[in-house]
């Protein structure tokens, strides 16, 4: 799977949903990656795309949202950074459990069962890759997947 194609695509399908929280959601992919990672395609997308709607969850009104995409060594990194109100630290280590939620007001207010981190780190592991969280009170948050690089493909797939 194109790991450059799933990014824009998605990024692509969920501007109006970003647009219309007034949040600034954009891409950035460095040079013409061509990159791709073995795996299934709907699960990748599924990961990528909890990722970004949890960040446009908890990000307010005037925010951003930038998806980064690039290579370190043998992996394709994905970065999903928003500037939302960020997560306590006691809070980090639990983030990936099922039915966690930090904030149980908060969370109720915005919906999800505490399952969305789980499953994302499930396809993550699912695909021999780790996923990453890094944040403060007031800063954001920045999740980071890494995930095995593929064959360099001779361009990318269409839209």
């Amino acid at each position: 799977v194109g790991a450059e194609y799933i990014q824009k695509k998605l990024v692509r399908q969920l501007k109006p949903l970003a647009e219309g929280a007034n949040v600034v959601l954009s891409l950035v992919i460095p040079e013409k990656l061509n990159l791709t990672i073995p795996g299934d395609a709907a699960s990748l997308r599924r990961l990528f795309s909890n990722l970004i709607e949890n960040g446009l969850k908890y990000t307010p009104a005037g925010g951003h949202i930038n998806v980064t995409v690039n290579r370190l060594w043998q992996e394709v990194t994905v970065t999903i950074a928003d500037t939302g109100p960020g997560i306590a630290p006691e809070h980090l280590p639990h983030l990936f459990e099922r039915f966690y939620r930090p904030d149980e007001a908060r969370s109720r207010d915005r919906g999800g069962f505490g399952l969305g981190l789980a499953i994302a780190r499930a396809i993550v592991e699912a695909h021999n890759g780790r996923i990453e969280v890094e944040s403060e009170l007031g800063q954001g948050t920045r999740l980071i997947v890494y995930l095995p690089a593929g064959a360099v493909t001779a361009a990318s797939e269409p839209s």
